[in-house]
């Protein structure tokens, strides 16, 4: 009897040793596992909508990077052409030009407006092309400039107009964001730029600028360089490009994201 008393105390004894150890082990390895939100600051999303407009978007932030060489050189790029997916290839860039290579590092002949991305994964793009004016992008436009004193241009005026079919809030159905500007001419001095979007019948006004004189002020002209979930949560926010015209042509880069019903802006390039 007193041998198997004393076998017991041993079994009870390591028994317990061996779980705490366990548990220790346990404990150690959640404590040391890197928080999603340190996964997605180590890796954030690289941007180039050309050869001045190369950016990285992290943490709801836009950044410019000095080792875009290295960058270049280490990472294979999504690439788009008018919207048209290309491939993944690694990028170059000498003086304005941006160059594709592919894995035999043979050059990849391109036409049209380069976008290109790299991401831990690939991520939906739109295809952002300009279309011509029509009866549907100026009813847009009356809803828009109702209560106003714009005046609807002949449509030949109106340049620069997107209507992108999306799903920008991840309910499953297709809004249409709609981009519409006009310069204006000698007869008629105003000049407009509308970003929005229509939802169930419903227009919400995402930006706009406008002037109605002729005076050199500076106006800007807005457009959808991309729309993107770069956060990853299912709601995609819009990459726009504000053209600003004064005594010179200025091209920013700005991210507005969903909040609501309303689009507000989180990150400007600088």
């Amino acid at each position: 009897m007193k041998k198997k008393k004393e076998k017991f105390h041993f079994t009870l004894k390591h028994g317990l040793l061996l779980g705490i150890v366990i548990l220790y082990i346990i404990l150690c390895f959640f404590a040391f596992q890197p928080k999603n939100d340190e996964k997605e600051l180590k890796e954030p999303i690289y941007m180039v909508f050309g050869a001045d407009h190369k950016f990285s978007y992290s943490d709801g932030k836009l950044a410019e990077d000095d080792n875009w060489n290295q960058i270049f050189g280490t990472k294979k790029f999504y690439t788009y052409s008018d919207g048209k997916y290309l491939g993944n290839y690694s990028l170059m860039q000498y003086d304005t030009k941006l160059y594709l290579f592919d894995d035999a590092n043979d050059s990849i002949e391109y036409d049209g407006v380069l976008f290109a991305y790299w991401a831990p994964k690939k991520i939906d793009v739109v295809n952002t092309t300009y279309v011509k004016a029509d009866s549907d992008i100026e009813t847009v436009l009356r809803y828009l400039i109702d209560g106003s004193d714009i005046v609807i241009p002949p449509l030949e005026q109106m340049w620069m107009n997107q209507k992108i079919l999306v799903d920008i809030d991840g309910d499953g159905k297709d809004e249409a964001v709609y981009a519409i500007n006009s310069m204006g001419s000698e007869d008629n001095y105003q000049k407009f730029s509308f970003l929005c979007y229509e939802d169930n019948g419903e227009f919400y006004r995402i930006i706009s600028s406008n002037s109605t004189n002729n005076s050199h002020q500076i106006t800007h002209y807005y457009s959808i360089a991309q729309i993107m979930d770069l956060d990853n949560d299912n709601q995609k926010e819009l990459i726009v490009r504000d053209i600003q015209y004064g005594t010179a042509a200025v091209e920013r880069y700005h991210i507005y994201k969903k909040k609501g019903d309303n689009y507000q802006l989180i990150t400007s390039e600088t």
